[in-house]
């Protein structure tokens, strides 16, 4: 079920609420929202995605059929509902709706104006800058290297599409390490302006308002109906600009899938918990680590960086209990705590994908500061037999570390490694910290959010 819905009993419901002005017009909004969320599901497949687009633009259509059937119910109908009317005849979206339900939207009609983008992200400065081609504000023009790119008809299946990146020819190492990022873009060609996700949003946002009118007219509430024990109750919506749910705001994300390039199948981007605020746990991983003794601020933060002795010491008895550290993002504005994430992942397509969802997080909150920590594997620079150096992570002579990464939207880095050698059946040795360079040693998972903070004006990234 798509974020939001309502209960299916009660979206099926032919009689919703009995108070309802317009209770077939409410049901056909209701449509429209879950249509949405299906065309969305269904967006890399071209024919499901026609499918479910027709459905939504007859749920849409339909909604206004049963105002005008329902008028009696609405009070002073026929002085309220022309001046919707002209509003729904000034408007571009509004009127294509109007002309796509008397012909709905043919294979034809998608293939001319939409587009499919296939990339190959070698490193995370392809998934950077892809990131930053997808956010609304202007950006500079960074090509992020030489990664293979290339348009192709948006109607050819995923197979098809992978037919033609075999005919790249690319090199074994190229295959195995990197990440096939397909994003797909549909347009009709009555509205090419417009992607059609984004055209349907705006559809549902006039039309929730419509509605939301004729329920203050009759001084009834405007909400999702759930069905509790056989009694319809109010779940009220929560609603962004012009009438839009939150969970129909369209994004790159939800245009695009990646895959594993040597496989052909979908990189999970690895998984995300939010951490929330829990006095009682805090006391349990008190007690357990010994955080007690960890460092304590004396004074107020003036930066970002002024914070970082406490995470310090927190990694530091962490390691000491002989536990996996494990790999935590936090998120600031200023020197505010934000919001805090566990991440995982399994290799490095997974890997890549995860930082484009992280700087999508950051590109949405307007976060300009992170400090990112977790246990990393270290070895020395060695090519294998193709010239590509070996990762870290499998070269026999590695070593163990937790390492701290600070960085503001400013530019303003700091960075600390604390090593750790692991002992069978004793506890590790954990070393002293380290101060890191961060002119010369990189992190480039942190690079997409980079490309996020490049396209924000110099004023806004400023100390």
């Amino acid at each position: 079920m798509p974020p939001g819905a309502p209960d299916e009993s009660s979206a099926m419901n032919d009689e919703p609420s009995p108070q309802c002005p317009t209770p077939t017009g409410h049901k056909r909004l209701e449509e429209v929202h879950r249509f949405w969320h299906e065309c969305a599901e269904g967006y890399q497949d071209p024919e499901e995605f026609r499918i479910k687009l027709n459905a939504c633009i007859q749920a849409a259509r339909n909604l206004t059929f049963a105002l005008q059937k329902e008028k009696d119910l609405i009070p002073d109908f026929n002085n309220w509902y022309p001046a919707w009317q002209e509003t729904m005849k000034a408007d571009p979206v509004m009127k294509w709706l109007h002309d796509a339900r008397t012909h709905i939207v043919h294979k034809g009609d998608l293939e001319t104006q939409s587009q499919a983008i296939v990339r190959v992200q070698i490193d995370y400065s392809d998934a950077g800058q892809e990131v930053a081609e997808g956010l609304p504000q202007p950006f500079s023009k960074d090509t992020g290297g030489d990664a293979p790119k290339f348009n192709t008809n948006p109607m050819l299946t995923l197979e098809e599409i992978l037919a033609k990146v075999d005919e790249l020819h690319l090199p074994t190492r190229i295959l195995r390490e990197s990440t096939l990022s397909i994003e797909r873009r549909w347009v009709d060609t009555d509205i090419p302006n417009m992607e059609l996700l984004d055209v349907l949003a705006h559809v549902y946002g006039v039309l929730n308002q419509i509605i939301h009118d004729a329920h203050d007219r009759a001084g009834l509430s405007h909400s999702l109906m759930v069905d509790v024990d056989g009694e319809p109750v109010p779940v009220p919506e929560i609603e962004t600009e012009e009438g839009r749910l939150p969970c129909m705001v369209t994004s790159r994300a939800i245009r695009t899938i990646n895959l594993r390039l040597i496989e052909g199948k979908v990189a999970t981007g690895g998984k995300m918990w939010s951490i929330e605020p829990d006095q009682a746990g805090a006391e349990r991983a008190a007690r357990k680590y010994g955080l007690d003794k960890v460092e304590k601020l004396e004074a107020q933060p003036e930066s970002l960086f002024d914070l970082l002795p406490v995470y310090i010491s927190s990694a530091q008895a962490i390691a000491q209990s002989g536990e996996e550290h494990g790999w935590f993002m936090f998120f600031f504005r200023g020197r505010t705590l934000v919001g805090q994430q566990i991440l995982a992942v399994r290799d490095a397509a997974d890997k890549r994908d995860l930082s484009q969802r992280v700087a999508e997080i950051v590109a949405i909150n307007r976060i300009d500061g992170v400090i990112e920590i977790g246990e990393v594997w270290q070895a020395p620079i060695t090519p294998d037999s193709e010239g590509a150096f070996v990762r870290p992570a499998v070269h026999p002579d590695r070593t163990e570390a937790i390492t701290i990464w600070a960085e503001t939207a400013s530019g303003l880095k700091r960075s600390v490694m604390i090593p750790i050698t692991r002992r069978r059946l004793r506890k590790p040795v954990v070393g002293n910290v380290v101060e890191v360079d961060t002119e010369t040693a990189k992190n480039n998972f942190l690079e997409p959010i980079r490309r996020v903070w490049a396209t924000w004006p110099k004023t806004e990234t400023e100390p």
